[in-house]
């Protein structure tokens, strides 16, 4: 099943719609960048400019950085949280590896993210 899963060809990074992850807004994850630890990005709307937040890829999540113009309610926070504790192993590995995986094996592991409700 082909998703709307809006990525560079290089698959260095997908930014994951409310359909592929059941939150509101966009959870960007990337390969490994720079020298800091896993994390994902979640923004309310696409965009470079766009406020957005970090959150740690961690059996605990928590927020990293934090844009002042963009400011999450509680339960939209928490699923967050419950969808990287869900997902925690497959975001690692896309972390680590995603820059050397094939294509296939790529959208393979976009596509087994799995949703909260």
């Amino acid at each position: 099943m082909k998703k709307d899963t809006e990525m560079f060809e290089n698959r260095d990074f997908a930014n994951l719609p409310f359909n592929e992850t059941g939150i509101r807004g966009y959870i960007y994850i990337s390969t490994k960048e720079g020298q800091h630890g896993a994390r994902i990005k979640y923004l309310e709307k696409l965009g470079k400019e766009n406020p957005s937040v970090s959150i740690s890829i961690s059996k605990i999540p928590k927020i990293l950085v934090k844009s002042n113009e963009l400011t999450i309610d509680d339960k939209t926070k928490e699923k967050i949280f419950e969808w990287v504790k869900k997902n925690k192993g497959k975001l690692m590995m896309f972390w680590k590896n995603g820059a050397y995986m094939a294509r296939s094996k790529v959208e393979q592991l976009l596509d087994s993210l799995e949703p909260v409700e």
